[in-house]
């Protein structure tokens, strides 16, 4: 039987559609953005038998022209290269070889906030007397102490928090995702779903100070913690309240996702065990944990500096 022939961006439309059906909206709104924002301008005119090696370096250099990073362009490679493992299975016409390379990702170490700006920001959360704030700041020491993520954070009610038995449940997050509508490609909608992966389904306990303080501020088991009511807070006015709070610290370089980093972090500096933070935080494994945040602080690096006193021979 002979192939079928397909464009690039006929396989994107099948290839969307056929995903649909087996990951999470807010994956199929990523995949939707990536491919009709870079991958079918581009090449989507292409057939497939067309993407040579060649043309898939052509590629990436008109990817790297947009100033796009190394990771964003191998995000997009990824799409790419499962979008052909899907050609295969239908047996369309394909490149008889064609070598898609990752370009070489520079580590890069998740910010934080210092010490210094964690105690500012702690003094001003206890100090700020501002009663329309108060689930803004209960969200933010939240995060900072149990390093939810934003989108888990609008999506906290108090039912998910039991103080009797010192628990937090990370059942649900709050997205905004891309319209599925290529015609209305800016436009973008709430979704109310399941957490970014399995383990991100995760129960965390509370320590003593977060289930006192939680106790003074509690609200009925159906009201979102944000906003104290029935109604939630969507991410982007949450990010809008928590940069409201950060300029007037002067800290306007600190984005949300810095108090996950934080709360890492300082987990790592304490000594937690890796595989216990690496539940906490909801990683798949604890490799995760390690990679992302275990690189030493200066201040652990003169700690076990200091460490040498107790070999010091004293021959210098």
């Amino acid at each position: 039987m002979r192939k079928k022939r397909r464009t690039v961006e006929q396989l994107a439309g099948e290839w969307i559609e056929a995903r649909k059906a087996e990951v999470k909206v807010t994956t199929v709104s990523t995949y939707n953005y990536t491919l009709f924002h870079y991958v079918v301008p581009l090449i989507g005119t292409c057939c497939l038998e067309e993407l040579t090696t060649q043309r898939i370096s052509e590629f990436v250099q008109e990817l790297r022209e947009k100033n796009l990073e190394a990771r964003t362009v191998n995000g997009i490679l990824r799409i790419l290269k499962m979008m052909l493992r899907f050609a295969e299975e239908r047996e369309y016409r394909v490149p008889d070889h064609c070598e898609i390379r990752n370009l070489k990702e520079r580590g890069k170490q998740a910010g934080i906030l210092s010490q210094e700006e964690q105690r500012r920001l702690e003094v001003f959360l206890r100090e700020d007397q501002d009663r329309t704030r108060e689930g803004i700041r209960a969200g933010i020491i939240l995060s900072l102490y149990t390093g939810l993520r934003i989108g888990e954070v609008c999506a906290l009610k108090w039912e998910d928090i039991d103080l009797s038995e010192g628990m937090l449940y990370v059942r649900k997050t709050i997205s905004r995702v891309q319209s599925f509508d290529q015609k209305e490609s800016r436009r973008t909608r709430i979704e109310i779903g399941m957490p970014k992966t399995e383990n991100s389904f995760r129960q965390i306990p509370l320590p003593a100070f977060l289930r006192i303080y939680l106790r003074k501020i509690r609200k009925g088991p159906d009201c979102y913690l944000l906003t104290a009511r029935r109604k939630y807070m969507e991410p982007r006015a949450y990010q809008y309240q928590y940069k409201k709070i950060m300029r007037e610290l002067g800290l306007e370089q600190c984005n949300y996702h810095m108090l996950r980093h934080t709360f890492a972090t300082r987990c790592i500096e304490a000594g937690f065990d890796l595989k216990s933070l690496s539940e906490i935080l909801g990683h798949a494994s604890v490799s995760i944990t390690l990679n992302r945040y275990a690189h030493p602080t200066m201040r652990m690096k003169l700690q076990n500096m200091e460490k040498l006193r107790d070999v010091y021979l004293g021959a210098v």
